[in-house]
């Protein structure tokens, strides 16, 4: 274990502020595997080897609690899967699980392909877009019609209220107001605070109309499931996973989506490929569920785009007592950082880190990896319970797309701002190119 002087103190609180990606991978590099630092009387350690990283998330987890960043969205989304503990999330987790299974996930392909198609209809040949923005309504529009199994009277409310949750809580992340204790009044606080139960009356108005009239959207599936006592969820309990799904699911499915179409824009000849298989398996006809499969390199072209520009770029745990992981004796009240972006770009597990090759996914390249040298969704028993929501709807968004437009770079740099997530600093601005839908038969 080596001491991190360069991220330790104010100095080192600075250091991270200016440039967290870069801060935690110079000091892997700088110091391997196992680096402590400590800012404002709090200890970290930032593990960097799969080995470690597979103890905190799949071994070590009733000896691990939520770090404080986490739980500090509790304000936000309530008691949802993202930071519940103990008993109570297992119950919720059990509820859950049936929902996400693959199999079950079939009938939300018409509504990615809608959602999908809307917007790439009116895209203008030759003009800038800019894709984050799009891919944040496009996802927003994705989650509300298989939530709710429509699309919502309210849509550009809630669409709003999302915006300027975010807006407010990078405010007290990503400036001054951060080295401030949370119990010190600031507006942003009253200001979140409003925002959030405002939403959570939409939700619950939405919830009841659920229970009264249930459809075969995500929500009714909620709404029905009970556990082995014949005990569904609350009001309370549904409006809190909404709340979730809502933030969690749709921002980090439009970053990922974001970053991936930039890497091909930038990447001619991997597009090109994509587009050719994308052609040859769907000729024209929008794409279902069992097509995922049948589109091994654009389900590569996914893989690699969560590899290098992982959504959620950091997680964190809190060290409840003393224990050991990996070999590495942790004190208690350590906080226990994972870094997706530091672990996806070491060379130890992927040749040429930095490059963007989908088809390192698609032979023996990638068949040893360590466990957890790949985590874009975490992992062990607390994996992102969407993963496979997101991969289904990462891979069909991505292929109905290119049915349509394609993109080409607009020459504007990629500056990176991550707080939560790894958010752009500004507009992602890709030119359009429209195509002619190949087949007679297009859907």
């Amino acid at each position: 274990m080596t001491k991190s002087p360069e991220l330790t103190g104010i100095g080192g609180l600075f250091h991270f502020a200016r440039d967290p990606l870069a801060a935690f991978s110079e000091a892997a590099a700088l110091h391997g595997d196992v680096v402590e630092f400590s800012q404002l009387r709090a200890t970290y350690l930032l593990l960097s080897h799969p080995d470690a990283i597979e103890a905190v998330l799949q071994h070590k987890g009733g000896e691990l609690a939520k770090d404080f960043f986490t739980r500090d969205l509790g304000a936000i989304l309530g008691q949802g899967l993202l930071n519940a503990e103990g008993d109570a999330w297992k119950r919720q987790r059990r509820l859950m699980a049936a929902t996400f299974q693959p199999r079950e996930l079939a009938i939300f392909s018409d509504s990615m392909n809608a959602c999908t198609d809307e917007p790439a209809e009116r895209f203008t040949d030759g003009e800038l877009r800019d894709v984050h923005a799009d891919g944040m309504h496009l996802a927003l529009d994705i989650v509300v019609r298989t939530l709710f199994g429509s699309k919502l009277e309210r849509f550009d409310e809630v669409e709003h209220a999302l915006a300027r949750i975010s807006t407010e809580y990078r405010l007290l992340w990503q400036t001054w107001r951060a080295l401030l204790p949370r119990w010190v009044p600031l507006p942003s606080h009253a200001r979140l605070e409003r925002i959030s139960a405002e939403l959570a009356a939409i939700l619950l108005e939405l919830i009841q109309k659920k229970r009264e009239e249930p459809g075969r959207d995500l929500l009714s599936h909620l709404i029905a499931a009970t556990d082995d006592e014949g005990r569904g969820m609350t009001d309370e309990q549904l409006r809190d996973e909404s709340m979730t799904l809502f933030l969690a699911g749709h921002e980090t499915t439009a970053l990922a989506l974001t970053y991936t179409l930039r890497l091909l824009a930038t990447h001619p000849e991997k597009y090109g490929r994509m587009l050719d298989e994308v052609d040859g398996v769907l000729a024209g006809r929008a794409p279902a569920q069992a097509d995922a499969e049948r589109l091994p390199f654009t389900s590569a072209v996914v893989r690699e785009g969560l590899r290098l520009y992982p959504p959620v770029w950091s997680m964190a745990r809190l060290a409840t007592g003393e224990l050991e992981l990996a070999g590495v004796p942790i004190r208690a009240n350590t906080q226990v950082i994972l870094s997706q972006w530091v672990v996806q770009r070491d060379a130890r597990w992927f040749s040429e880190p930095a490059r963007f090759r989908p088809e390192r996914w698609l032979g023996e390249e990638c068949a040893s990896l360590p466990r957890f040298a790949y985590f874009p969704f975490g992992g062990g028993p607390r994996v992102c319970i969407g993963q496979h929501f997101a991969l289904l709807e990462l891979v069909l968004v991505l292929a109905r797309l290119s049915q349509t437009v394609t993109f080409e770079p607009s020459g504007d740099e990629l500056v990176l701002a991550p707080v939560i997530t790894l958010r752009p600093k500004g507009p992602v601005r890709l030119r359009v190119r429209r195509r002619a839908r190949v087949g007679s038969n297009a859907a």
